[in-house]
């Protein structure tokens, strides 16, 4: 089978690839955004996780070719099959998701992987199912080059985000980062030469989450979403177990019909009538911004503000965005041998300035904005626990 992207051109897919792509698990891909509700904000923002596994393949194929892969194909399976586990709209209601279930979209793959009609596929064509499970969870010798700091994930997602979105910001060189490394041992060496394009994906990955990832009506889209998604989900709508069965045009449908709020919060997102920022509090506005509530708090604090308010719990919502983390690479730049974070200042630099970006936000209708505004301090305290 041959298929035409518009990143890499002619794409050829063999089997055990093919009976694996033509599965219903991975045909679901088709109907799960990649970028969840940032098509709000980014018009032609419509592409699919399905594309981008394909595309990820495309450049696991590239790296088992330039380097002595061993289990190859465990290897490019595994590409092909990391993202079969993500609920509907991507990353935008996983945290919810996680929070009842303790499953993230990667342990759902590999539940998938081994309960379905995949592991049959895999098993016939000789594959090591246990060796893929493990390179999507993260372990072994080349799992960092699915889920690492430069990985084909990463590559694929950035270059197509980048194109798709219609903005400059991830735009990188794959093939000169793939055909200029080797791998030894656990760590994989580059030349000095070819450090910019190393740093590019960095950079460009730092560009592409502040100025799409984290783009505040995206935030708020998301935000709203979440909170019609725990009102449908306590109105019965659906059943928990069964949402990774659900693509985006399932979960919409359930929200819709839904004679919870979940149905006035969908409508006023398809409608783009989002809540307003009401407000927002940056590092600085707190001592120790990392001793915050965690996200499994947010909906309790949410619920006392409204009450406070004399507002519906689904009236004021938060974010709070992850908080920056030092990632520790696996590459060493030749000759030196020193670590990319170690020779590099733009890298070594990067999670500082995360820090720039982060916010923890409180989204409300228009009506509303002012009475919330003058409980900013008691909601800060709130957020810091007390």
């Amino acid at each position: 089978m041959i298929l035409k992207d518009p990143l890499y051109g002619f794409i050829s897919i063999g089997e055990p690839f093919k009976s694996l792509m033509d599965t219903e698990q991975f045909q679901r891909l088709r109907n799960i955004k990649q970028l969840g509700q940032s098509y709000i904000v980014y018009s032609s923002a419509n592409h699919t996780r399905f594309e981008h596994s394909i595309g990820t393949y495309y450049l696991a194929q590239k790296v088992a070719e330039n380097n002595a892969i061993e289990n190859k194909d465990e290897f490019i399976a595994a590409a092909l099959l990391h993202d079969i586990g993500h609920y509907p709209f991507s990353h935008s209601i996983e945290k919810a998701v996680r929070q009842l279930t303790e499953k993230g979209h990667e342990q759902q793959s590999i539940e998938i992987i081994r309960n379905t009609n995949i592991s049959k596929i895999l098993r016939d064509h000789g594959l090591d199912i246990e060796l893929i499970c493990n390179y999507i969870e993260g372990k072994g010798k080349y799992a960092s080059l699915i889920s690492g700091q430069i990985d084909v994930d990463r590559m694929d997602y950035l270059k197509r985000d980048s194109y798709y979105t219609g903005v400059a910001y991830g735009i990188i060189e794959s093939d000169v980062i793939i055909n200029n490394y080797t791998i030894k041992g656990d760590d994989y060496i580059a030349d000095i030469k070819y450090l910019p394009a190393f740093e590019s994906v960095l950079i460009a990955r730092y560009l592409m989450y502040s100025m799409v990832y984290m783009h505040h009506r995206t935030i708020i889209a998301n935000t709203m979403l979440r909170s019609a998604f725990i009102e449908a989900l306590n109105n019965g709508d659906f059943k928990i177990e069964k949402l990774i069965e659900f693509d985006d045009i399932d979960l919409i449908s359930r929200f819709r019909s839904s004679s919870s709020p979940a149905k006035q919060l969908m409508d006023a997102i398809t409608k783009r009538n989002l809540y307003k920022e009401a407000i927002i509090f940056s590092k600085d506005d707190f001592e120790d911004a990392g001793k915050m509530i965690g996200y499994d708090k947010v909906q309790e604090v949410e619920a006392l503000i409204a009450k406070e308010l004399k507002l519906n719990r689904y009236e004021v919502l938060i974010n709070i965005m992850g908080f920056p983390k030092s990632n520790k690479s696996r590459i060493l730049i030749s000759p030196s041998m020193k670590k990319l974070e170690d020779i590099s200042p733009i890298v070594s630099s990067l999670n500082m300035a995360e820090w720039n970006h982060w916010f923890a936000g409180v989204y409300c209708q228009e009506k509303d904005i002012d009475k919330i505004r003058q409980k900013k301090d008691m909601i800060r305290s709130y957020l810091i626990g007390k």
